[in-house]
């Protein structure tokens, strides 16, 4: 990206910005019983987002179980009629059958395994807008919102850096008693609001995982039906001529 465009986003960006600043200004400027009424609803709205993301990992996580389920299962079976393949031999078409049911059994070892790479790159995904200091993850509702919780030591391998966690664990407590101590009507309407957004948009992203992983397999089941479809003309034609 050129040096120009560089310029030309960051100043998008700032107005941006600006703008957002006087849209939170003017919600601090509604009457108090109305910012009272509209922070109820906000923080009724956090709840459901919350629980709308738990919902959906957990779906994305129970389908990440059925695919290991699905690979160990098929790698199995692959291996198992790889070793009795003389036993086909025997069976009237064995041939067709020997290669139908190992190319289905590829085809859900291989699905199974790309879902679960995807599945992997999904949940190492960092979520870049969460940590905009200004329009981030606010103080009461998430550890980023406190920078000096991250730097509490969290690597259970190195034991003796524990010691160290308790300068920022303190630190943490006293930016947390202090920004309760500050906080007000408006601070806490503006806060709100803001995780309210993000915890929409982090809803958006589960959702895509989930049904990303979803069309993976949906698209598979359409290749697998197409193999199968190739598969049986092919050996229609053999057996003719």
């Amino acid at each position: 990206m050129s040096l120009k465009n560089k310029n030309k986003e960051l100043i998008e960006e700032n107005e941006l910005k600006k703008e957002v600043k006087q849209k939170l200004k003017e919600i601090t400027q509604l009457d108090d019983n109305l910012k009272k009424n509209k922070n109820e609803d906000i923080k009724q709205m956090i709840k459901y987002y919350r629980n709308m993301t738990v919902e959906t990992e957990d779906r994305r996580t129970r389908l990440n179980s059925v695919n290991l389920q699905i690979l160990a299962i098929s790698v199995t079976a692959i291996v198992w009629i790889f070793t009795n393949c003389q036993k086909f031999d025997s069976i009237h078409l064995g041939d067709f059958y020997y290669i139908i049911i190992l190319s289905t059994l590829t085809i859900l070892a291989g699905t199974s395994f790309i879902s679960i790479f995807c599945f992997s790159l999904q949940s190492a995904f960092k979520y870049k807008f969460s940590k905009i200091k200004e329009f981030g993850n606010q103080w009461k509702w998430f550890y980023l919102g406190n920078e000096e919780i991250i730097r509490i030591n969290a690597n259970p391998l190195f034991k003796n850096n524990w010691k160290n966690s308790s300068k920022p664990y303190l630190k943490g407590l006293s930016i947390f008693l202090n920004n309760y101590e500050k906080e007000d009507l408006n601070k806490e309407i503006t806060d709100n609001i803001q995780q309210l957004y993000l915890l929409q948009v982090h809803n958006y992203y589960k959702n895509k995982f989930y049904f990303q992983l979803n069309k993976i397999w949906a698209f598979s089941v359409k290749f697998c039906f197409a193999i199968m479809l190739m598969i049986v003309i092919i050996f229609i034609i053999l057996n003719r001529y």
